[in-house]
């Protein structure tokens, strides 16, 4: 083979990779405006509408590593765990996603577009190693 095939394959292998990589938002996949951040605890709820707030929190759960759920996780963590906070993630009204904080030490997402399709709704939990990011979500939904 050519010098020229080889580093024409080297380099669509490697942009492959590194672009399968990169982590889907698992928060807003589409982009769309988050206007609204519901907020439920206890027997409680408010609407979060202030852009700065709103945006801060986006940014905090964008970044943190999640895997995906398998079902019988899911169904013992929603079960059998303390929910602490349900966020429902708005734009224009529509449901974009929901967040819930389950134990005060871990965060359930529950992708948006399959909640409103007629398929199983996919849930993904964050990484072990992202606890200080998680504690920072915490502190932001207290001091809302």
């Amino acid at each position: 083979m050519s010098k020229k095939i080889i580093i024409s394959m080297i380099i669509i292998i490697c942009s492959f990779f590194f672009s399968s990589c990169a982590q889907k938002s698992r928060i807003n996949p589409k982009g769309l405006n988050i206007d609204t951040i519901k907020l439920s605890y206890d027997s409680n709820s408010k609407d979060i509408t202030d852009k700065s707030k709103v945006n801060s929190l986006i940014k905090i759960l964008d970044d943190i590593k999640y895997r995906q759920l398998a079902v019988e996780e899911e169904e013992r963590l929603v079960k059998e765990g303390i929910h602490n906070y349900s966020v429902t993630i708005l734009s224009d009204k529509e449901i974009v996603g929901v967040v819930m904080v389950i134990n005060e030490d871990t965060l359930v997402v529950f992708d948006g577009e399959s909640m409103l399709s007629n398929n199983r709704t996919r849930s993904y939990i964050n990484e072990v190693s992202e606890s200080d990011k998680v504690d920072e979500v915490i502190s932001q939904l207290k001091n809302f």
